[in-house]
């Protein structure tokens, strides 16, 4: 009997070892699981790495490009734009998130917009105007209102002599002492 006894005893124990290695076997398949599970993610990433890298890289040109075309339109713009200024030369820059419109007047200062005098941006703007309307004819109004006569006289001279395929509609409250020919005076 106690043979039989120790038998049982062996037999349980066997039992429970077997239930043992039966859930070790169950955690080692999820384990196994797992790990493919976690080389398929870090091919993943891997993948997702590489097209980030590259997509780096066409941003970074882009953003090359997006300089130069900036660059290449902005040099145009400040060109044309200084053909109309009385004197000097139009500054227009952007850069990212700057941007910059000036004024380099004779004697080289650099004046952005906003320290324009009111007389000064009178002939700023209808540059930029002139600028921007391209080739062709054009219209262009401006309110000279804030020119002293001897800027007004000046500014007629250089957009008679500049701006001929433009028609100039010039408003002010005093009469210039100097009308090129070529104008028409309507008083009010």
């Amino acid at each position: 009997m106690v043979d039989i006894q120790l038998l049982i005893g062996q037999i349980g124990g066997l039992e429970g070892k077997l239930k043992d290695l039966r859930v070790k076997k169950d955690l080692f398949i999820k384990a196994q699981g797992f790990e493919e599970q976690g080389l398929k993610m870090r091919a993943k990433v891997n993948q997702y790495e590489s097209e980030y890298q590259k997509i780096r890289e066409e941003l970074s040109k882009l953003r090359v490009e997006k300089a130069d075309a900036l660059r290449i339109t902005c040099e145009a713009l400040a060109s044309k734009m200084s053909e109309a200024l009385p004197e000097g030369q139009a500054a227009f820059e952007i850069e990212d998130k700057n941007v910059f419109i000036g004024w380099i007047n004779k004697d080289g200062k650099c004046i952005s917009y906003n320290g324009l005098s009111g007389g000064q941006k009178v002939s700023f703007d209808a540059s930029l105007c002139y600028a921007l309307l391209g080739k062709g004819e054009k219209i262009i109004i401006v309110e000279g209102a804030e020119l002293d006569k001897e800027h007004m006289d000046i500014s007629l001279k250089h957009l008679t002599q500049t701006a001929q395929d433009t028609q100039i509609l010039f408003m002010t409250c005093h009469r210039p002492d100097n009308i090129p020919s070529e104008w028409n005076i309507i008083e009010v």
